[in-house]
């Protein structure tokens, strides 16, 4: 068994309730493991939440770690990241410390409109309202999305984008622009003109649909 200190990477998916990140951050203090960072996002299921776990570690140590969150009642799944490249775990932590995709999507739409109803903002992103209501209530408490009444109308409701929903929908974008950049800059001149047709084809078809 390799004794060496590496660093390894974690993602669990665990229930998403009241001392949960609590009694998993207990389990790694109790046994003197070494966290590095370990960050928590919430997934598309409101009844899960996803934590992703950096710890250094030598590989009898690791094992032991991934035996003891398998028997923990609150983790639904572990997921060995160690193997994994680099640049897989940097989109992986951006996407667990921001946004959900669902989230995302929804901030763009209502950055694009300003305001929106919730019948309509929920045709755009082809969800239910019901899966809508959850996924915005979450996003107000967060403060990324303010709620109004319609004074001409109260059983409609309008959802917009706060100041503090466009600078994380901002800082999301940004990020992934840098990961994008920094893939194609490895690119051949040949694969980047390849890039460049694909991309100008994608934007004529979208057009079209527009």
């Amino acid at each position: 068994m390799d004794n060496q200190m590496e660093r390894r990477w974690l993602s669990l998916f665990v229930e998403n309730r009241a001392g949960v990140l609590a009694r998993i951050s207990g389990l790694f203090s109790g046994k003197a493991y070494n966290i590095h960072s370990l960050t928590v996002g919430e997934t598309e299921d409101p009844t899960m939440s996803r934590m992703t776990i950096c710890i250094d570690a030598d590989e009898k140590t690791f094992e032991q770690v991934k035996k003891q969150l398998n028997r923990s009642v609150e983790v639904i799944k572990v997921i060995d990241y160690t193997d994994t490249s680099i640049r897989t775990k940097e989109i992986m932590f951006i996407k667990v410390k921001s946004l959900t995709e669902k989230q995302f999507f929804a901030l763009s739409e209502l950055k694009r409109h300003n305001k929106m109803e919730l019948k309509n903002l929920s045709t755009q992103l082809h969800v239910s309202t019901s899966s809508l209501c959850i996924l915005l209530n979450k996003l107000v408490e967060k403060k990324y999305v303010y709620r109004e009444e319609d004074k001409r109308d109260r059983r409609n409701t309008f959802y917009g984008i706060t100041k503090e929903g466009l600078e994380v929908f901002d800082e999301q974008v940004m990020k992934f622009v840098d990961v994008i950049d920094e893939k194609i800059d490895k690119l051949s001149m040949e694969d980047k003109h390849k890039l460049l047709i694909c991309m100008n084809d994608i934007g004529e078809i979208i057009g079209k649909m527009i």
